[in-house]
């Protein structure tokens, strides 16, 4: 398998692309000027993840943008999505990119 976008070995949708038409841009816009401050949530999925082959697993990666709650700068990146961890964690380099606080751990 081989990406069509840097010929990487991945698969292409793994880029996070920009949607550039206004059409697409409504998608983005709330009409709702209420701002809500959310500092964590959670995702469910209906599907089992499990493969049900042996020992090995399917865990899910997600596109997202992460925010600090008193900043205006976002980073769009992925998230690993572990259902049975209870932590939330983050690279160094995505602390950085957003000027965030924390601990190494």
């Amino acid at each position: 398998m081989s990406c069509k976008i840097c010929s990487l070995t991945h698969p292409t949708i793994l880029h996070i692309e920009q949607r550039k038409t206004e059409e697409n841009k409504k998608d983005y816009v709330s009409t709702n000027t209420e701002k809500k401050v959310v500092s964590s949530a959670l995702v469910s999925l209906e599907r089992s993840i499990h493969t049900g082959t042996g020992d090995n697993q399917t865990l899910a990666i997600i596109p997202v943008q992460v925010k600090l709650s008193d900043s205006n700068n976002s980073v769009r990146t992925y998230a690993f999505l572990d259902l049975g961890s209870s932590a939330t964690l983050c690279m160094e380099s995505l602390r950085k990119q957003l000027n965030a606080n924390g601990r190494k751990t």
